[in-house]
């Protein structure tokens, strides 16, 4: 039944991300990615750096017209007493990008809990990059609550900092690699 009901919620959560997000162009201008007031950025950003060369950066707008892009969501684990964050980003036509981990006392992730992990890839490719083994920090974490279709859910703003080691689904290569995700807040 647990299994059942984190699936449930990661099957929901995508589900919701993918009707959250349509097409869209930012004509606001960018902030300035290093600035730690998260609420002033005017999108999410990802970039991340593999050993083999690889590269995915990008940019989303979090708002597509009056609508806030929910990109990080948060449910407490009554069993464990802890909170799960779940991120999911997309960059239509270019990028995917899935994580889920448990959060400490802290607010920092705890990467053997590890209920999805990372796992990302350009868009509509069949080459996903899954974490084997990472570490991961959150930076300027801050949950909000959001009135969404009548119900109140925790969404969260954070800048993500990430360094393991990745496995390429097409053929189980190992590579290294490092990134840095921000989830701005509405």
């Amino acid at each position: 039944m647990k299994n059942f009901k984190q699936i449930y919620f990661y099957t929901i959560l995508v589900i919701f991300g993918l009707l959250q997000f349509s097409c869209s162009s930012d004509d606001s201008g960018n902030s300035d990615p290093n600035n730690p007031d998260i609420g002033s950025t005017e999108v999410h950003s990802y970039h991340i750096i593999l050993e083999n060369g690889e590269e995915f950066k990008g940019e989303v707008p979090k708002y597509t017209g009056d609508i806030f892009y929910y990109s990080a969501f948060v449910e407490h684990d009554e069993n464990t007493n802890q909170d799960i964050l779940s991120i999911l980003l997309y960059q239509t036509q270019v990028f995917n990008l899935g994580i889920g981990f448990h959060l400490d006392e802290n607010n920092q992730p705890i990467p053997e809990s590890n209920p999805t992990g990372i796992s990302f890839n350009e868009w509509s490719a069949e080459k996903v990059y899954r974490s084997v083994q990472y570490t991961a920090t959150l930076e300027n974490y801050q949950k909000q609550t959001v009135n969404v279709y009548g119900e109140n859910d925790q969404i969260a703003s954070f800048t993500l900092h990430f360094e393991g080691t990745f496995s390429n689904s097409q053929n189980n290569e190992i590579v290294s690699g490092s990134g840095t995700v921000t989830i701005a807040a509405p």
